[in-house]
């Protein structure tokens, strides 16, 4: 697998809620303060899977702070100090997809600690058959693919760069909860 990656001069200037490790708030702390110190804290991330059960994918920014150009299988961020899970959701929903009003599920929370980021996810699923409009700070391009075509196409391409939590979660949401099943 890849190296992480993280680009601290692409970090945007916003607040975040800090956690400590069994996920209880802690308070408020620069984005770019807990990137450079690693600390815990919340993030959301959002499947969207349209009637004819293909999920939508999106190449990400170049500006991103964190894989930069890799493909991602869900929308999501980091959440913002004063947010709850499903409005910090509804929000990065709406920035990446220019999704709205739209019903979310909340599946589950995960635990993920990498090199380079320490978060609890709250994993969200939703039915979206409307347009998707992407904010260009943070998507370049979306395509939607059944299952098959995720594996085939870029799972399984080593010419493709992964976001990897995203497909981690994902194959969990399958495996454990029946979600995307062909």
């Amino acid at each position: 697998m890849e190296k992480e990656t993280l680009v601290l001069e692409n970090t945007v200037k916003e607040n975040v809620l800090e956690v400590d490790d069994n996920n209880f708030p802690i308070g408020e702390i620069s984005r770019r303060e807990m990137r450079e110190k690693n600390v815990w804290h919340r993030a959301s991330y959002i499947y969207v899977k349209n009637s004819k059960n293909e999920l939508c994918i999106h190449l990400r920014s170049s500006k991103k702070e964190l894989y930069p150009g890799h493909w991602d299988v869900c929308a999501g961020g980091c959440m913002n100090y004063g947010l709850t899970d499903e409005e910090n959701a509804t929000k990065e929903l709406a920035e990446e997809y220019g999704v709205q009003g739209v019903k979310l599920d909340f599946v589950c929370s995960v635990r993920k600690e990498i090199d380079i980021s320490k978060s609890y996810l709250s994993i969200f699923v939703c039915e979206w058959d409307g347009e998707i409009k992407v904010q260009e700070e943070e998507v370049q391009e979306y395509k939607w693919v059944t299952l098959g075509q995720l594996r085939e196409d870029f799972l399984e391409n080593p010419e493709v760069n992964m976001k990897p939590e995203g497909v981690e979660v994902l194959e969990m949401l399958i495996k454990h909860y029946g979600y995307l099943k062909e």
